[in-house]
């Protein structure tokens, strides 16, 4: 018999038209544009197979068809770039990058197009620009030197910045248009081509702030960029922000927020030996500066050292009452999309605390900040900070809006057990009350009305003791209402009142005055509450016996003992310690 003779096995080839089942699904093997042969074979791989093909030649096709599929995933690989992988602190620098175009979208990058110039030259081309009255070539001649500055951060050319320094004193008003503001704020701005843990030189940015509050001095309306620079460099590296050669500039864009700010004193997250450009802590030591990069800087504070006339010129005044609604929006969007991100506790960054310090000027960040203050407060990382901005919530509170009567209220119920804490959270009670004259009232309200909930507050008896040491006449008066209040309400709250009566005079240590606090509670009421009320009797009735339980309380230790003497017979002489029949 004759045998059929098995099919050759032959390599596909663009003549012969070998074929084989489909893939199964919808997968379909592309091949690489530049390789024609590899892309010829895989479409004929593709075409179906005719219906007499023997077993043998459909498993040789099924086996060619895999080896080409193999062959093709590996050719259509998408090409890495030229650039070499980032490493760790690559990509970390790159995140950086990304979130400060986030935080900063609106700043935009200089639009003038630079003149560079050689910086010994300077000065002869501003003059004779000057002289030709070439004002375009006046700003690009300063947008080119702003450039090179830009170029040599980290080690900037004397006579460069020293030329840009006579001009600024000389000519500020060449420095106030939009192109060479554009360019100076540049410098404020984090440069990402240095290393993100890199301290690099804040010469620059020192010099930019002091050109432009050359340039801004007699103006009362400054331009909503300064404030966004200052939002940037505050939750990035404080380059400038901290710095003391900025203070003046600082101190008038803050005006912006109408923020009351601690006085160094009360500070504890103190900028002494803090210059500006230093990292939070983790950070990788800082290199030292060069001695050339050290007398640069010496220089530039010899060059910026003003008379003591000169110095109450510039103190700060109001400058952006004209922007103030939109810098406002613009501060308070920033702030709740920092607060508003999902981020562990311990990621929250110090520099955010720094700023709403330094923004409490404005009721909502206020009422942003006191929410998340007690978890603040209880993070060892965050404790400084926090107490700061807890000095600057109560120091600000002076408006006793809703808001604030809101903080108010969150403040009493901040628990907090460190003996340190709670020293400084009563310093910041007084503030509170210094803050404003109906914020005693109020204060005391909320501490009654917390004593007497289920969610009562540990520090409430303190937080009463403060108050009645910081206005001894006053708050027995406000304490009288609050009870006048409790035995007005249609529950009896007899009983309660006094319980927390006896329990204000034990934990005051009678520091209470009973001859106000009685005055009070027998006070007329003009409210509506009280003219319409509809236990009169039982009012009076429960007036009356809290006055007697104040009575009683208002007998100290010494006059019992006293009294127990004087009922056996003996007798205390002033002089000496002992009894003596």
């Amino acid at each position: 018999m004759n045998r059929a003779k098995p099919t050759a096995v032959r390599r596909p080839s663009a003549a012969a038209k070998p074929s084989g089942h489909p893939p199964p699904g919808d997968f379909i093997a592309l091949g690489s544009k530049g390789q024609a042969n590899d892309s010829k074979t895989a479409s004929t791989l593709l075409k179906p197979a005719p219906s007499g093909l023997p077993s043998e030649r459909k498993r040789e096709a099924a086996v060619a068809l895999a080896g080409a599929s193999a062959l093709t995933g590996l050719t259509k690989r998408p090409k890495l770039s030229s650039t070499p992988p980032l490493s760790a602190l690559g990509r970390l620098a790159e995140a950086a990058v990304a979130e400060k175009r986030a935080i900063s979208p609106s700043i935009k990058e200089p639009s003038v197009v630079p003149i560079e110039v050689l910086p010994p030259a300077l000065l002869d081309e501003i003059e004779a620009a000057e002289l030709e009255g070439n004002d375009d070539r006046i700003e690009g001649v300063l947008c080119g030197a702003v450039k090179q500055l830009k170029v040599t951060r980290a080690k900037p050319d004397s006579t460069l910045y020293l030329s840009l320094m006579y001009l600024a004193k000389i000519k500020p008003n060449i420095f106030a248009t939009e192109g060479v503001i554009e360019a100076l704020c540049s410098l404020l701005r984090r440069d990402a081509s240095i290393n993100f843990k890199a301290k690099g030189n804040s010469l620059v940015s020192v010099l930019a702030c002091n050109l432009l509050m050359a340039a801004y001095e007699e103006d009362e309306n400054w331009p909503e960029i300064f404030v966004k620079v200052y939002i940037e460099d505050s939750l990035g590296e404080r380059i400038w922000v901290d710095s003391p050669h900025c203070k003046t500039f600082v101190d008038n864009i803050q005006t912006a927020f109408n923020t009351r700010m601690p006085p160094k004193s009360m500070l504890l997250q103190g900028e002494a030996g803090r210059g500006g450009g230093d990292l939070s802590a983790g950070s990788s030591p800082h290199p030292a500066l060069t001695e050339e990069e050290d007398s640069q800087t010496e220089l530039l504070i010899a060059e910026e050292k003003l008379s003591p006339e000169q110095e109450g010129q510039l103190m700060p005044r109001p400058r952006y009452e004209d922007l103030a609604e939109s810098v406002e929006e613009y501060v308070l969007d920033m702030l709740r999309d920092q607060l508003n991100r999902r981020q562990p506790i311990d990621n929250v960054s110090r520099n955010l605390l720094r700023l709403l310090t330094s923004t409490c000027g404005y009721k909502e960040v206020r009422l942003m900040a006191v929410q998340k203050l007690e978890m603040w407060l209880q993070n060892p990382k965050l404790t400084r900070p926090a107490q700061d901005l807890l000095t600057s919530v109560c120091m600000n509170c002076s408006t006793h809006s809703t808001e604030d009567m809101d903080v108010i209220s969150h403040l009493i119920k901040i628990r907090l057990k460190p003996k340190v804490l709670l020293s400084h959270y009563m310093l910041c009670i007084r503030e509170l009350l210094n803050a404003h004259k109906d914020n005693l009232g109020t204060t005391i309200k909320f501490v009654i009305f917390n004593e007497l909930s289920n969610a009562r507050n540990p520090n409430n008896m303190q937080i009463l003791y403060t108050v009645l040491q910081h206005s001894s006449e006053l708050a027995p008066k406000f304490l009288a209402m609050v009870f006048q209040d409790l035995l007005t309400s249609k529950d009896d709250y007899l009983r309660a009142s006094r319980a927390l009566l006896r329990e204000i005079i034990k934990q005051t240590k009678h520091e209470i005055d009973f001859q106000a606090f009685c005055l009070g509670l027998m006070q007329e009421r003009k409210e509506p509450q009280y003219l319409d009320m509809e236990f009169k009797e039982r009012f009076v009735v429960h007036v009356t016996d809290v006055l007697a339980v104040s009575m009683m309380l208002g007998i100290t230790a010494q006059v019992k003992e006293a009294g127990v003497a004087w009922d056996k017979g003996e007798k205390k002489t002033p002089q000496g310690e002992g009894w003596v029949q």
